[in-house]
Formats: structure tokens, C-alpha cells, sequence
């Protein structure tokens, strides 16, 4: 299914919203060190992240 969305736009929302310090970005996203991928699709999987993101070496 397509979509109408105005992702620029919306992106460029999410942008002002961080400059300003109303989006916490950091609060959405982890690091984890690949050997880690368990640990990271368990929090994600527990909600404890939304956004996971994996570091290679």
C-alpha cells in the first residue's frame, strides 16, 4: 500500500523539534556493539528501546 505522507516535511518537524529540545533523540536510541544483537532485539522486543542500532567494528 502507498502512502501520502510528506516525510520532508515531516522530517524537517522532527529536526526543529530537536534544535529546540522537545524531541528527545537520545532517549529513543541505543548503541549496541554488534556482538551484542541478542541483548539488542531483546530490548527492543521488552520495549526498553525503540530504536536499537548496531555498531560494527
Amino acid at each position: 500500500m502507498g502512502g501520502g505522507g510528506q516525510t520532508p516535511a515531516f522530517h524537517r518537524s522532527l529536526i526543529y523539534l530537536q534544535a529546540q529540545g522537545l524531541f528527545p533523540l537520545e532517549k529513543l536510541v541505543r548503541t549496541y556493539a554488534f556482538a551484542d544483537v541478542n541483548q539488542a532485539i531483546d530490548d527492543s522486543d521488552a520495549r526498553t528501546v525503540v530504536k536499537p542500532i548496531l555498531t560494527m567494528p
